[in-house]
């Protein structure tokens, strides 16, 4: 039986009530888009691959094309190829989708082939062989945080979940984990279902915020691939639970706000984390890589930071990175070292709002980090006590900004192309143009009703 064939045979043993599957790919901001099909179409799907437009890419927010550097109605919005991602096929184990199964969809095929330029999938895949040039290996793990919600949504904003109790901060409350089990639970069986690998969970500070972890692994494209699908399956949980699941920055004004924490270390041939060298204080490598990720930081902070409420969640003093800084055991900077030694010497680099794009972030983390390691840059001084009390003017703190220091880069460009790192700052700005061109509620009580 060809391999096709053995997959959906194997599938079907273990699932025999599977009959339709979700064939997706995620765009530059990480929607879900792709096909729903019969799950017996899975072979053609894994031998032959799946036709889709390529600039879906660079759809925004609400799915529109806005044509950016002539891709989409310019060019005839033409089809490529997609291909399965070898491992992800696993059953959806909630309800509230008509799918049975789901299958990952890229552009690079299964001999990491191929690959759409504009994709920051791509770009992930990019980094990482530089790094493999290096005989250096990236071990990864995300923390993302989000909130909980009610599902009803109320004229003008979001409600908070109905089993909350506090205001806050109640951060590792046991009570509450207690008080939101069923669906806590609901989630970590449905991520051994589909083989993601968590680890602990948290209560965050804010009424109905939690934290969970991925586990480290030493896959950096699985890695990412597997956050982004977590977040869809906290979602689903939440919604057969009758909750809302957001992973928006800050999704309120008044409370915590929620990051995609990433630990990294890096792998020699051997094995061995060249971030240790036996040393408190960790390798002169490890101080090289953060030195890169610190020089990056302004010219890639539309990528950590990649929509108008991200920037939202940068405020003194809330344990945000509001400078580019770094220290051992420090929460307030942009990249902490933990007091942890041998194989577990890493660093955890705070920016990123938990809605990212993880290929586009950890992309440009790596390859800041190779920038800084491949030139022996040296870090600053390590940050000791608050260093967020005020927010520095080396950094952008709107898109707009941002956009403007992604448009002026230098680093970025010369890892994944300069077209196309200007085409995914291009089709971010069209959608932030977009996005603007409203009136919104306040402009009409301020300088409407109180113009007099």
């Amino acid at each position: 039986m060809p391999q096709a064939e053995q997959q959906l045979a194997d599938f079907l043993t273990q699932h025999p009530q599977a009959k339709t599957l979700d064939a997706i790919l995620a765009d530059m901001n990480h929607v879900y888009r792709g096909k729903r099909m019969a799950l017996a179409d899975l072979p053609k799907v894994i031998s032959q691959g799946l036709a889709m437009p390529g600039p879906i890419i660079t759809v925004d927010q609400l799915g529109f094309s806005n044509d950016p550097g002539g891709l989409g109605v310019s060019d005839g919005d033409p089809d490529l190829p997609l291909f399965a991602v070898p491992g992800s096929l696993a059953p959806i184990p909630w309800a509230s989708t008509a799918a049975d199964a789901q299958i990952l969809l890229s552009f690079v095929d299964a001999k990491g082939q191929g690959g759409y330029p504009h994709d920051p999938r791509w770009f992930l895949v990019q980094a990482i062989e530089r790094l493999k040039a290096r005989g250096l290996t990236p071990v990864v793990a995300f923390e993302l945080e989000f909130y909980l919600l009610g599902a009803e949504r109320p004229q003008g904003g979001i409600t908070l979940g109905p089993v909350e109790e506090s205001q806050g901060p109640d951060v590792y409350r046991m009570g509450l984990l207690d008080a939101y089990e069923p669906l806590l639970t609901r989630i970590r069986e449905a991520c051994a279902v589909q083989g993601i690998e968590v680890g602990a969970l948290t209560k965050e500070f804010a009424p109905g915020q939690f934290e969970i972890n991925l586990n480290h692994q030493a896959d950096a494209l699985r890695a990412a691939d597997q956050c982004g699908l977590f977040r869809r399956l906290v979602k689903g949980c939440a919604r057969d639970a009758g909750l809302r699941a957001t992973f928006m920055s800050k999704p309120f004004l008044q409370q915590s706000g929620s990051g995609m924490h990433i630990h990294i270390s890096l792998l020699d041939q051997n094995g061995r984390n060249v971030f240790d060298d036996g040393s408190q204080a960790g390798s002169p490598v490890l101080r090289q890589a953060i030195a890169g990720a610190l020089t990056a930081l302004p010219e890639a902070m539309a990528a950590y930071a990649w929509t108008p409420h991200a920037y939202r969640r940068f405020l003194a003093n809330e344990f945000v990175p509001v400078t580019p800084s770094w220290g051992y055991e420090n929460r307030a900077a942009a990249l902490r070292v933990p007091f942890a030694g041998g194989m577990s010497r890493r660093f955890e680099f705070r920016v990123p709002g938990a809605e990212a794009n993880p290929h586009l972030a950890l992309a440009c983390l790596l390859a800041s980090m190779e920038y800084g390691i491949e030139r022996q840059l040296e870090a600053p001084a390590p940050s000791k006590g608050n260093v967020g009390t005020h927010k520095s003017d080396t950094l952008p703190w709107t898109l707009n900004q941002a956009l403007e220091r992604m448009q002026a880069a230098s680093i970025m460009p010369s890892y994944f192309g300069a077209q196309s790192w200007d085409l995914l700052r291009e089709a971010k700005a069209l959608e932030l143009a977009n996005f603007e061109d409203a009136i919104t509620a306040r402009e009409y009580d301020w300088y409407l009703h109180h113009d007099a």
